[in-house]
């Protein structure tokens, strides 16, 4: 049963991003990364570059942990430098993608969140089968994509009611919500598709 109410602005981010998300899983490519050690590696060097990007703008934010207290357990590249580094990758070989998503006020982070948080979910799917086909563990190699482990729901559940509660007290914010996260979207399609043949970014 959904008890989502149609004013919900989780329930129109999910409708609004559908075709968007979509397109993501299609064109990234994720699944077929998992084939080999040698893809996984690449498609966390791949995130790596993603996430360092997007981490660094979202801490701009001086005002977002008001709204989300717990902002600081939810940062993902110190998971993703731990993958790296059983994999053999020095993270600071690896440049952050240059052309973010713009991000410059709680309303934009709580849209680019959206995608984040969002994808934790689907994370738990791959972690297991990371495990299965290249027997890596949250312990070892797959952190990033085990993320919170059982406290998924949880996390997600948290997050939700904050986006919801800040939205409802600001209700000029939703188009901005919306738009950031569908930007975020492409920009994840467009990164991930981008580096999909082997790793070329590197730091200057």
């Amino acid at each position: 049963m959904n008890l989502l109410s149609d004013s919900s602005i989780l329930r129109e981010l999910k409708l609004q991003t559908a075709v968007h998300h979509r397109r993501l899983e299609t064109e990234a490519d994720i699944w077929p990364s998992l084939s080999s050690r040698t893809g996984y590696r690449d498609l966390i060097v791949r995130m790596f570059a993603v996430y360092a990007a997007l981490e660094s703008r979202l801490k701009r934010v001086g005002d977002l942990t008001l709204f989300l207290p717990d902002l600081q357990g939810r940062w993902k590249t110190p998971t993703l430098r731990t993958d790296l580094a059983t994999l053999g990758v020095f993270s600071n070989s690896v440049a952050a993608c240059n052309d973010s998503v713009e991000i410059g006020s709680v309303a934009s982070a709580f849209g680019c969140l959206y995608v984040l948080e969002g994808s934790t979910l689907g994370g738990q799917v791959i972690s297991r089968q990371v495990h299965a086909k290249l027997g890596l563990t949250p312990e070892r190699g797959c952190a990033f994509f085990s993320s919170y482990g059982p406290r998924v729901g949880q996390m997600w559940t948290v997050f939700g009611d904050r986006l919801e509660s800040f939205c409802s007290s600001h209700p000029p914010c939703r188009d901005e919500i919306v738009q950031t996260a569908l930007a975020t979207f492409e920009y994840f399609t467009r990164q991930l598709a981008r580096n999909k043949i082997g790793v070329t970014t590197r730091c200057v």
